[in-house]
């Protein structure tokens, strides 16, 4: 991680020569002229930076040799070297990136996914080992000030922490390490979620610590199970809450969903350890999970049918908690 001297060394080595006076304000934390002309600068050039990642990644799927690709990858890595000076071994990063040059503070290994946005309003620091899934959001979208000045807040989020897709995190916050943050939970302003926790939910809040407990255990082939719930979605109309509802017994995982557009009842094949459950979840938070997992076979763990169902590996690679939904009052 560099201090506020090497960050702005680091602008200068991108062309900035002017007055680094708010600059230097803005990285320590302090208030600063939101209309200064170094800074607005630096607001530009991050988003043609972020804009030229986003395009790289689309370049890269046309591509039509090796050599291609590997110049595209070149020039992304670049781009991640100048938005994140400093930072550790960054994995992932898919399109939809966006970041403010110095701004982010990366330690040592974190696996960053696609539409992530550390937004301007906040300096956000993540130690080293953190996954960030997909549609993340660090910090509010806009920048409040009084006579143009205004003060970046601070997030943290600690090591060896998980955050689910969708989650939204409001300034001046902090996860404490070795974390699993929900599916789409929001975490408000000044929340402090403590160490080893399970915390979720719209505000998230602390659920349990985190345990190796479990009621049922399921093996089962994760592209069958992929498959089944991508068709699935195609009975539910986008704003829909149909859940899909999960009947696992002894040998079989029964995947049903009803709504106006048609029904859906498919079995698939699974290896079941524990009692035998009937639980509903939002299909779309399930599929943006599996969608990032690359083993052939996922396990999920689950307590109750109001409880998060876990999907992770024996060896703690990955780890991945899904919220339940009440399918006997969305299915009304």
């Amino acid at each position: 991680m560099l201090n506020t001297n090497q960050k702005i060394e680091h602008l200068k080595k991108l062309g900035f020569n002017g007055d680094f006076e708010q600059i230097e304000r803005m990285y320590n934390g302090e208030k600063f002229d939101v209309r200064d002309e170094e800074y607005r600068r630096l607001l530009q050039l991050s988003k043609e930076y972020c804009m030229r990642f986003t395009q790289l990644s689309e370049l890269i799927s046309r591509a039509k040799s090796a050599e291609e690709i590997e110049n595209y990858n070149k020039e992304k890595s670049e781009i991640l070297d100048n938005l994140f000076p400093g930072h550790g071994a960054i994995y992932g990063c898919g399109d939809g990136l966006f970041a403010i040059i110095g701004t982010v503070d990366l330690e040592g290994f974190n696996y960053i996914n696609a539409r992530v946005h550390f937004n301007a309003s906040a300096l956000t620091h993540l130690d080293e080992y953190v996954f960030v899934a997909s549609n993340v959001e660090f910090g509010d979208n806009n920048i409040c000030t009084q006579d143009g000045q205004t003060q970046l807040s601070r997030i943290n989020v600690g090591r060896d922490t998980w955050i689910g897709a969708n989650v939204n995190f409001d300034n001046y916050t902090e996860v404490g390490e070795k974390s699993v943050i929900g599916m789409g939970s929001h975490i408000t302003s000044n929340s402090q979620l403590k160490p080893s926790m399970i915390s979720f939910g719209n505000p998230c809040r602390e659920y349990k610590f985190i345990t190796e407990d479990y009621e049922t255990k399921v093996k089962i082939n994760k592209r069958e199970l992929l498959d089944c719930i991508d068709r699935a979605t195609l009975l539910v109309k986008e704003g829909d809450k149909k859940p899909i509802i999960m009947n696992i017994k002894d040998g079989t995982m029964e995947l049903k969903i009803n709504s106006f557009i048609g029904s859906m009842n498919e079995d698939i094949d699974i290896a079941k350890e524990g009692k035998d459950i009937l639980i509903g979840f939002n299909p779309k938070f399930f599929i943006d999970a599996l969608r990032v997992i690359d083993e052939e076979e996922v396990t999920l763990y689950m307590v109750n049918p109001k409880a998060p169902c876990f999907i992770k590996d024996d060896e703690g690679t990955f780890i991945y908690l899904i919220l339940p939904v009440n399918f006997n009052a969305a299915a009304n």
